[in-house]
């Protein structure tokens, strides 16, 4: 995939931001939605990228924790080889030095504000969502950067991953193997399936299947979203972000390689595709951000024992 760059913040600004940024009043949810919406104008489709292990999900290289959230499909989306960021002042901490004119991404997260209210017995926590920016190692001068080469064997059995995820998925809606064409049904708590050798491939089958199961943790036995809005609907429309989200992150686990599993019906209807999410984004902008929360708290539903695995420890 080409790396692109986003709303360009030179490293001496961003230094200069970070250092004013409580004063700074900034829409955090409009800066990340802006920042995906430039990437769908660029023709690249974040929660379509693929996170092979080949490589890792996007990472801090000083901490080594991982992105989660709108963060991991953000700075996945650039197609690094190897997705390590550091902030301007870790790069400093290492004895490093951005480079002059760089290209910062902006990152999330949320900081719990204690307020009493009056006659109140106890603080109440308040989350406020924040923002900070990261430059790509690649961007970052006079650091000797130990990189990872492979990080799993290229031989995995991706079919064995993924029916470990399926299989240990806690409170499983029923899959059945009818009709012509995958959904799942709230009423029935059911997933419809049809055979894999309808597929074109083994990894768009599970991607699929990934999908429709992240649609059943909606269920009110599980983590109890809302699945009542009709197609087109901003609710709709949130419901299958989180699907896709989920699924992406479902597959970044097995090894799947998502950005090849774009169909036919996309590829052929792609510009119309990003046209319409460009669309509800601009008329929402906490859809992402929220969709993003929502699809990683569905993936953990789902694969949370799969993790836990040793075997899973292993290989990750």
């Amino acid at each position: 995939m080409k790396t692109q760059t986003i709303n360009p913040q030179s490293a001496k600004a961003t230094a200069s931001k970070n250092k004013d940024q409580k004063s700074e009043k900034v829409d955090v949810y409009q800066l990340i939605t802006d920042a995906i919406i430039a990437r769908l104008e660029a023709g690249v489709i974040p929660w379509k990228c693929s996170w092979s292990k080949s490589s890792t999900i996007p990472a801090n290289y000083l901490t080594k924790r991982a992105y989660n959230g709108i963060n991991a499909f953000l700075l996945a989306s650039f197609g690094y080889e190897h997705p390590f960021f550091l902030t301007f002042n870790q790069a400093k901490e290492l004895g490093g030095m951005v480079r002059k004119r760089a290209k910062s991404i902006p990152v999330i997260f949320y900081k719990l504000l204690e307020k009493t209210a009056p006659n109140a017995k106890e603080e109440e926590k308040i989350p406020l969502l924040q923002y900070y920016r990261v430059f790509h190692i690649s961007d970052i001068e006079g650091i000797d950067f130990k990189l990872p080469g492979r990080i799993v064997n290229p031989d995995i059995d991706l079919v064995k991953e993924c029916e470990a995820i399926i299989s240990t998925m806690p409170n499983a809606p029923s899959i059945v193997f009818e009709g012509s064409q995958p959904c799942y049904i709230p009423g029935l708590d059911t997933v419809r399936m049809v055979g894999i050798e309808k597929f074109t491939s083994t990894d768009e089958y599970y991607q699929t299947l990934f999908h429709e199961l992240v649609h059943a943790t909606a269920h009110k036995s599980r983590l109890n979203r809302d699945l009542t809005g009709g197609f087109g609907s901003n609710s709709y429309s949130i419901e299958e972000l989180i699907a896709e989200m989920g699924a992406s992150y479902l597959s970044a686990l097995t090894g799947i390689e998502t950005d090849t599993l774009l169909d036919n019906a996309l590829l052929d209807n792609a510009a119309g595709y990003i046209q319409g999410w460009l669309k509800a984004l601009k008329n929402d902008r906490k859809m992402l951000i929220s969709a993003a929360s929502k699809a990683q708290k569905a993936t953990e539903y789902i694969a949370g024992p799969y993790m836990e695995k040793e075997s899973y420890r292993q290989h990750t």
